[in-house]
């Protein structure tokens, strides 16, 4: 059998591995499931996400990725860090490691969560968990004092694996489920949910087609423009939503030429950032009219804004973005994954990088100030007529934010646990 048999079998293993990891225990009938009526479900069956709720084509993507890298990291020597940081003015060359995080706390969750917003008011963490057969609820975590408040949402089918919580100028906190948008005001506790139907007049032509590796019109993505509306993406959709406060139909928003669906949005001083779906090309600036400013000359997975700053994580690595859609190289790292994250703060920013599986702080330098790696566990991948092969299996990271102290959360969706980091 040659190296690439071997590679190609590893690959199948992983994928298969991966999947089983991202499953919740559902029932299965509902495992392929919608929020729809059933006699909905019987006409629209193109509108299933694949597996978990997610794109079948997405995930076997993202996995065939993960998978052939957890084959070259069983061989991987140590990576080592350029003193100052690759983006660092004046770096001396010399070769140091970063200071390790510490895991100062550790906070068992309900599940997997695969979203998590930082509220600098309250000084607090937001993260929701849902899964088919279990009651779906939102949490907040006051970082001050340890104490989890929860607040319950609609019965759903699906486990979060795309799902977003956002909070609002207002306070309010929304979250993103399928075709379902729900704002939780915590003060009074009232729950409005507004669902969307399948078919939508700004759809793709091939948005429902069986036919499509990504068929749906779930919601993509979800930010606040500069009056505090709600601005929504739909997955093969050409067009934002906005919603108010009632959760009514405001108007919409044309998106620029060439971009569908986002899968990450945000608004900053008026100014509209959209990442494509799995950030697979370059993303689009405009104003909140439609109006294209510019187009990222490099492909971007996710932004993050703090104050007036926007930074991105994509191909070429952490970068500032500029209102005209111009790139300023923050941390150069050629490669990149959709599973990439990134969280800002006027310290820093702490991003979560899935191929040497680590998490790092950069300094508003480009240093890297403090690393996390992510615990490995070696597995033994059988190979008919071959030699059983050595590889490494990671914990998988749901969702990361940064605080205002400049410290690090991030959810082990493996262990079920929001674990805060600091140096």
């Amino acid at each position: 059998m040659t190296e690439d048999e071997v590679n190609e079998r590893l690959v199948a293993s992983g994928i298969k591995n991966r999947i089983n990891r991202l499953k919740p225990p559902v029932r299965p009938q509902l495992a392929l499931g919608r929020s729809l009526a059933p006699s909905m479900r019987q006409r629209q069956p193109v509108s299933v996400r694949g597996i978990s709720g997610v794109s079948l084509a997405w995930v076997v993507t993202a996995i065939v990725l993960v998978a052939g890298l957890l084959v070259i990291r069983a061989g991987m020597p140590p990576i080592l860090i350029t003193a100052g940081g690759p983006g660092a003015s004046g770096a001396s060359g010399a070769v140091a490691s970063p200071a390790s995080f510490k895991e100062l706390a550790k906070v068992d969750l309900p599940g997997p969560v695969y979203d998590l917003a930082y509220d600098r008011v309250s000084n607090s963490l937001w993260y929701v968990y849902m899964t088919s057969g279990a009651p779906a609820a939102l949490y907040r975590y006051d970082i001050a004092t340890g104490h989890v408040a929860t607040w319950p949402l609609p019965p759903t089918d699906h486990n979060g694996l795309l799902e977003r919580v956002a909070l609002a100028p207002d306070g309010s906190v929304w979250v993103t489920e399928d075709y379902n948008v729900v704002r939780v005001d915590p003060g009074s506790g009232a729950v409005l949910t507004h669902s969307f139907p399948l078919a939508d007049s700004d759809a793709t032509s091939a948005a429902l087609d069986p036919n499509n590796p990504s068929p749906g019109t779930w919601l993509s993505a979800i930010a606040f423009d500069s009056q505090g509306s709600a601005m929504v993406a739909r997955h093969n959709v050409k067009s934002l939503v906005r919603l108010n406060s009632s959760l009514s139909v405001i108007d919409r928003i044309q998106l620029p030429a060439g971009m569908v669906g986002p899968g990450d949005l945000v608004d900053s001083n008026g100014v509209v950032y959209a990442a494509p779906y799995t950030g697979v090309g370059p993303a689009v600036v405009f104003s909140e009219k439609g109006v294209l400013i510019g187009t990222t000359a490099q492909k971007v997975s996710r932004f993050s804004v703090s104050g007036g700053e926007v930074a991105s994580i994509g191909a070429t690595g952490l970068s500032r973005v500029r209102a005209d859609a111009s790139l300023a190289s923050w941390l150069p790292r050629p490669g990149g994954s959709p599973k990439d994250l990134l969280a800002l703060t006027d310290g820093g920013a702490a991003v979560y990088e899935e191929g040497p599986c680590v998490i790092e702080w950069i300094s508003p330098a480009g240093a890297v100030e403090g690393r996390l790696a992510l615990p490995a566990v070696p597995i033994q991948m059988g190979i008919a007529g071959g030699t059983p092969k050595t590889v490494l299996s990671y914990h998988e990271v749901g969702a990361i934010a940064a605080d205002k102290a400049g410290s690090i959360w991030y959810v082990d969706a493996t262990s079920s646990q929001l674990v805060h980091l600091g140096l």
